[in-house]
C-alpha cells in the first residue's frame, strides 16, 4: 500500500473519530441532566455567612422569587457531612422561569456566597 493512500485512510479514521466524539458530546449536552452543579462541601461558606448574605441582599431575593410561581430562594445545605456549610439555592418548576432567573442573576452582582440553581 502506498504511503500517500495509508495517510488517507488514517486521515479518515482520525475525521471519523472527531465527529464520533463531537456527536457524543452534543447529545450529553443536550440529553444531559439539568442538576445544576455547586462547588464541594468543603469549599462552601459557612452556614452563617450564607444566613447573612441573604439577608443583606434581601431586595434581589425578592426579585428572583417575583419572577415566578413556582422560583423561591433559600438557605441550603447541599452536604450532609459538613452541616455547618451551605449555599443560597434558587429553585424554579419551569424553563421559563429558568430562563428568567438567568437573565436576572447574569446581571447583577449577586449575594457573594454560592448560588445554586435548580428545578424543584
Amino acid at each position: 500500500m502506498k504511503s500517500t493512500t495509508k495517510m488517507a485512510i488514517g486521515g479518515g479514521i482520525a475525521l471519523v473519530l472527531v465527529v464520533a466524539v463531537a456527536a457524543v458530546l452534543f447529545v450529553r449536552g443536550m440529553v444531559g441532566t439539568s442538576e445544576a452543579a455547586h462547588p464541594p462541601c468543603d469549599q462552601l461558606p459557612a452556614a452563617a455567612e450564607v444566613t447573612r448574605a441573604l439577608a443583606e441582599h434581601r431586595a434581589l431575593a425578592e426579585e428572583i422569587t417575583a419572577l415566578g410561581k413556582g422560583v423561591g430562594v433559600g438557605a441550603y445545605n447541599p452536604c450532609s457531612e459538613k452541616e455547618d456549610r451551605g449555599l443560597i439555592r434558587v429553585t424554579y418548576g419551569s424553563d421559563s422561569e429558568q430562563r428568567a432567573i438567568q437573565d436576572l442573576i447574569s446581571t447583577r452582582d449577586g449575594f457573594g456566597v454560592p448560588l445554586y440553581v435548580v428545578e424543584s
